[in-house]
């Protein structure tokens, strides 16, 4: 008997069913297997030509999930790429705006680019976030003892000086996170003050 022009009649819990071989495929590459019929049926007892749709009354197990390994964001490799990309355009976002901050050096303005900073990088993802925090909350710990050694503030003002910057950054954070602003500067218009350069 030639495989594709037969069918192979057996019992499966005790019901007849006549099931083409060429219907069994490998469920992970689509391919047909290459298994003789013995093997597949070993307690075969007959063989019949009669063509039947009782396969699709078998009762399958369910197919496994296809994942394409290339472009799946499941990939371990693309999800170390994106944490890399988030942090990177996080550190980017804080140093971009550290010194947008110092070049326009407006009398008050720096709870605006400080909220800038953290709301963009938020933006990026839960990595750009943390990156944000992270490297806002160093950069108010060595202001916190800079502010005392080197500029003469003391101990209570440059205290509340960290207090205040860290609300501002966890602000702009929490502004990006709402997701109903369209930009940073609409987020972070609150804390825009009269002086500030228009291009930011």
């Amino acid at each position: 008997m030639e495989e594709d022009e037969n069918y192979i009649r057996r019992t499966t819990y005790g019901t007849p069913e006549n099931i083409r071989i060429r219907r069994f495929y490998n469920r992970l590459n689509n391919r047909p297997l290459n298994y003789g019929m013995e093997d597949l049926f070993p307690n075969v007892e007959n063989y019949t030509a009669q063509p039947m749709t009782a396969v699709n009354n078998i009762n399958w197990p369910a197919p496994a999930a296809q994942i394409n390994t290339e472009t799946s964001w499941n990939n371990p490799f693309y999800k170390g790429m994106e944490t890399v990309n988030q942090v990177s355009g996080a550190l980017y976002d804080m140093t971009r705006n550290y010194f947008n901050m110092k070049e326009d050096n407006t009398v008050g303005g720096d709870d605006y680019f400080h909220c800038l900073a953290n709301y963009e990088a938020a933006s990026r993802g839960p990595w750009g976030a943390k990156t944000a925090q992270v490297v806002g909350d160093g950069k108010e710990w060595f202001d916190y003892y800079y502010n005392q050694y080197k500029k003469g503030l003391s101990q209570p003002a440059a205290y509340q000086d960290y207090i205040h910057d860290r609300l501002i950054n966890q602000i702009g954070r929490q502004q990006a996170k709402m997701g109903i602003y369209s930009n940073s500067r609409d987020g972070c218009n609150l804390f825009r003050v009269n002086g500030i350069n228009a291009k930011y």
